[in-house]
C-alpha cells in the first residue's frame, strides 16, 4: 500500500498544483480593467426596456423586450416565491435582479461573478460593485457614489415585470439597514465624463464680458475646473483660471479677432474631459463723431450703454454751445 502511495504522490501534488494554477490564473483574470463602460451597459439595455424573451422560448441574455413579465410573486408563508418565470432572462444560473447584474458584471468584466470578493462594509463602495439588501430579497448594480448617496441600476426592482431602471438612487444608511453583502468589483467601474460647457454668445464687441459656463457629466463627482484663452495675439492657450471648484469663468477681451476658451473639467477619479469653444470679437461701430471724439456702445454691459448715451448728450449739447 505504501509503495502505491508513494508511486503516485508525484502525480497528485503535480495535479493539485495545476489546479492551483488555474485557480490563481483566473483570479488575475477576473482583476483586470472594465471592459464596458457604464454608457456601453446603458445602450445596451435601455432604461425602461424589459430584460426578459417574451413571444420566444430562447433564452436572451444580451436582449430584451418591450413587453413585462407575466411571472407573479406569491407569498408563501417562511418562503416567498414566483411563478410563471419561463420569459425571464436568465444568465450565470439566476434570472430578475441577480441574473440582470451578473450580466452586468459580465459586460464589465469579463466575469459572471465576484462572490469571491464578499463583505458587509459599505465604507469603500464604488461603481461597478453589487449589493444583495432588502432582506435578501433584491440586487442591485451600483453606477455612482457621491458620499451618503449611492446610485444604481436594477432589474425587476418592483418585483413583477424584470423591468430595467438605471439612475435610482438610494443612501448608504437606507442600505445598511437591510444589507445582506457587498460583492466588490475588482476595479471601479469607468464612467465617462461629459463636457457640456458653453459661452454666452459666440459674439461680442471688443471690451465686453463673455461668460464661461463649466459644465460636467458623468464621471465621479465631484469635479473642478480649468478655462484657458486662445487669442489673436497668441499661438497657444494660456491658462487664466486654474483647476478649482468654481465652475464660472468671465473674460473681457480687449482686441477684436478671432478666440477660443478651452475648458478642462476633471472629476475626482482624476479623469479629465476637454472641450474648445470659439468666439468672434469686433471692434466697437462708433454712433457719431463729435468734435472729434468717436462715441461707443458697449453693447453687452448696460452700465457702458447709459455712460456712453450721456456722453453723447453732454457733447452735443457742447457742440451746440448750450453749455459755455
Amino acid at each position: 500500500m505504501l509503495s502505491i502511495i508513494k508511486k503516485y504522490a508525484g502525480s497528485f501534488l503535480l495535479a493539485l498544483s495545476a489546479m492551483i494554477g488555474v485557480f490563481c490564473a483566473a483570479q488575475i483574470q477576473v482583476h483586470a480593467v472594465s471592459k464596458a463602460d457604464l454608457s456601453d451597459l446603458m445602450k445596451k439595455f435601455p432604461d425602461g426596456k424589459y430584460w426578459n424573451h417574451v413571444g420566444s422560448y430562447e433564452n436572451n441574455p444580451d436582449g430584451w423586450t418591450d413587453i413585462p413579465c407575466p411571472h407573479v410573486l406569491v407569498e408563501g408563508g417562511e418562503y416567498d416565491y414566483y411563478v410563471g418565470i419561463g420569459y425571464c432572462n436568465e444568465f450565470g444560473g439566476d434570472v430578475q435582479c441577480v441574473g440582470f447584474a451578473n450580466r452586468l458584471i459580465y459586460e464589465a468584466y469579463g466575469t459572471e461573478s465576484y462572490e469571491q470578493w464578499e463583505t458587509t462594509s459599505l465604507d469603500n463602495l464604488k461603481p461597478g460593485d453589487v449589493i444583495r439588501y432588502k432582506m435578501d430579497m433584491h440586487t442591485i448594480f451600483v453606477t455612482s457614489v457621491d458620499g451618503e448617496k449611492v446610485t444604481y441600476s436594477d432589474c425587476n426592482g418592483n418585483f413583477s415585470d424584470c423591468q430595467i431602471k438605471w439612475n435610482q438612487n438610494t443612501t448608504k444608511t437606507e442600505i445598511s439597514d437591510s444589507l445582506t453583502a457587498v460583492y466588490s468589483a475588482p476595479s471601479t467601474l469607468s464612467v465617462p465624463l461629459d463636457n457640456h460647457s458653453a459661452v454666452s454668445t459666440d459674439k461680442l464687441r471688443a471690451n465686453s464680458e463673455i461668460t464661461v459656463w463649466g459644465i460636467g457629466e458623468g464621471g465621479t463627482e465631484k469635479y473642478v475646473y480649468q478655462f484657458s484663452v486662445l487669442t489673436p495675439d497668441t499661438d497657444d492657450y494660456t491658462i487664466l483660471k486654474e483647476y478649482a471648484d468654481e465652475s464660472v469663468f468671465r473674460y473681457t477681451p480687449t482686441v477684436a479677432g478671432k478666440y477660443s476658451v478651452k475648458i478642462q473639467l476633471r472629476d475626482s477619479s482624476g479623469q479629465v474631459s476637454l472641450k474648445k469653444i470659439g468666439f468672434t470679437v469686433t471692434e466697437d461701430d462708433p454712433v457719431t463723431v463729435i468734435n472729434g471724439q468717436k462715441i461707443y456702445f458697449a453693447f453687452q454691459d448696460f452700465r457702458y450703454q447709459l455712460y456712453s448715451t450721456l456722453m453723447l448728450v453732454v457733447l452735443f449739447l457742447t457742440s451746440r454751445k448750450i453749455l459755455s
